[in-house]
């Protein structure tokens, strides 16, 4: 069981995520995924808040929604949280 702590590469959260890295890196080049701390050897450094996010991403764009639309339900995904939990 993951929690707030864990750390993963991008390997990991991939496979968790049921994608690739190559998608990983996408979602980052497009903005839907924020940049991530990297480790001392550059490895990125995801957290489980990430592996939600990607799996919302990966939610969205399987029920067939644009990923150019997928930043705005994000959006109001965080901002939702953030009126919830101040």
């Amino acid at each position: 069981m993951l929690d707030l702590d864990t750390v993963l590469r991008s390997q990991e959260l991939a496979d968790l995520a049921d994608t690739t890295t190559r998608a990983l890196r996408h979602y980052h080049k497009i903005g839907l995924l924020p940049e991530v701390p990297r480790d001392q050897n550059g490895y990125r450094r995801y957290s489980a808040r990430d592996l939600i996010r990607v799996l919302r991403i990966r939610q969205l764009a399987m029920s067939g929604m644009p990923l150019r639309k997928i930043g705005d339900v994000l959006e109001q995904d965080t901002q939702r949280q953030d009126d919830l939990f101040g």
